[in-house]
């Protein structure tokens, strides 16, 4: 216990965990790398009349980390007021917009009122006896809907044209069903038709950024839709060198090498493997990682990886476990867009396994692909299969401790010729 509670101690004191974060996303642009473009494009958009934004991409690419970073900088630098709603299922469309009602004043609580009036009634009779006209006055009461207005897609953008503030609708993919999704839609649209001072930034999990809007046609000129794909080298390499900097530690070359590859381009891995690498350095008193210490961290980043990817990774290799290892490294060895059958036959026997037969890698495959219970692998057309989670393919590196040596120099090899088959930039 008293080894547990030095360790602990020596993390704390050393703000390594401030300093990595895989666990939570990033607030400060200077944290922030390789997102420049995508800053570039969405501060325009706000400043741009009639324009807002979308961010979409996979789970873990880091979308919350820029939306977090554009508040700052939209606070900070334009003088917005911003409000931020994190979705739910149980969220409505009024939910996302009473964010900055009840700022404004408005009591979106409030579902009704009641306003009362006086009312004419009878016949007006010019008795010039008496003098004047004989009727009565009665009062009605009216009963107003207020729940009615703020669903209002018009209703609202008309409230809020005018407010200087910018309204980040995060976790978008959330909301449960196409009404809502349909309704923000055509708020944005009649923002976009007021040239409103209000700008609104959607982000969320999605294939093509259009499901977040529920395909809605005629936002394709107001909402500037930014793809979040993994990131380059280079910005990969200076999250670790700029931590380890703060850190005061050293990480090997090598190191930092094989954390980028086995990151597939996705921020959160390489915080997350950095982070394990430096507390065992920390608690090892040690200055210098090399990748002796890299080996221990993946299998510790493996433990400290989201349940969905451990619970997966286990369901594929619970059938003929040794072989299922092997043929999924294989796999995740291969291009991130895909593979076919011959490509990961010949990736496993050539990296992983010679000895493995065809027939066996195949059936690894087929059981993978038409298991109701395994959705690890996808069939995308005859011959050609991927991950469907392209996260998947940096959690088998790391579960399998899979790093820089001379079978990944052949793997890279494969991999490059592999790449040929796809117009990509990634």
């Amino acid at each position: 216990m008293d080894a547990l509670i030095r360790r602990e101690r020596l993390i704390s004191e050393s703000k390594v965990r401030g300093v990595f974060t895989p666990f939570s996303p990033i607030h400060k642009s200077e944290l922030l790398s390789g997102r420049e473009a995508e800053i570039s494009s969405i501060l325009s958009s706000l400043n741009t009349p009639g324009q807002h934004a979308l961010i979409y991409g996979n789970r873990g690419i880091g979308k919350s980390s820029l939306a977090n970073v554009i508040s700052k900088l939209a606070k900070d630098s334009l003088n917005y007021s911003v409000y931020i709603k994190k979705c739910s299922s149980e969220d409505s469309f009024t939910s996302l917009v009473s964010v900055i009602l009840e700022p404004l004043g408005y009591d979106v609580r409030c579902t009704e009122s009641v306003k009362e009036h006086s009312e004419g009634a009878g016949a007006k009779l010019g008795v010039g006896l008496f003098g004047g006209n004989i009727g009565s006055n009665r009062k009605k009461t009216d009963k107003i809907r207020h729940d009615m207005q703020f669903s209002s897609p018009s209703w609202a953008a008309k409230a809020l044209k005018d407010s200087c503030s910018l309204l980040i609708i995060d976790e978008a993919d959330m909301l449960d069903g196409d009404e809502e999704k349909l309704k923000l839609a055509e708020f944005i649209k009649h923002l976009s038709d007021y040239e409103s001072s209000l700008k609104v930034l959607v982000v969320g999990i999605s294939s093509t950024g259009r499901d977040l809007v529920c395909n809605h046609r005629s936002l394709e000129r107001c909402l500037n839709e930014i793809s979040l794909q993994p990131i380059g080298i280079k910005a990969l390499r200076n999250i670790v060198e700029s931590g380890a900097n703060e850190l005061e530690l050293n990480f090997d070359s090598d190191v930092i090498d094989d954390i980028v590859d086995i990151s597939g381009g996705y921020p959160h891995f390489v915080h997350l493997i950095a982070l394990k690498c430096a507390e065992e350095a920390i608690v090892a008193e040690n200055k210098h990682i090399v990748p002796t210490d890299l080996n221990k961290a993946l299998g510790l980043a493996a433990k400290f990886s989201e349940g969905n990817l451990k619970r997966a990774y286990e369901a594929a290799i619970r059938k003929n476990t040794e072989n299922s290892r092997k043929v999924l490294l294989a796999a995740a060895l291969c291009h991130s867009k895909g593979f076919l059958v011959s490509e990961l036959v010949e990736m496993t026997n050539q990296v992983i396994d010679s000895g493995l037969r065809k027939s066996t890698i195949t059936n690894c495959l087929s059981r993978w692909v038409k298991s109701d219970q395994i959705h690890v692998i996808v069939k995308v057309e005859r011959g050609h299969y991927r991950f469907s989670d392209p996260r998947f393919m940096s959690y088998v590196k790391m579960v399998s401790g899979f790093t820089y040596d001379t079978e990944s120099i052949v793997a890279d090899i494969l991999k490059s010729e592999y790449s040929k088959r796809y117009v990509s930039d990634h």
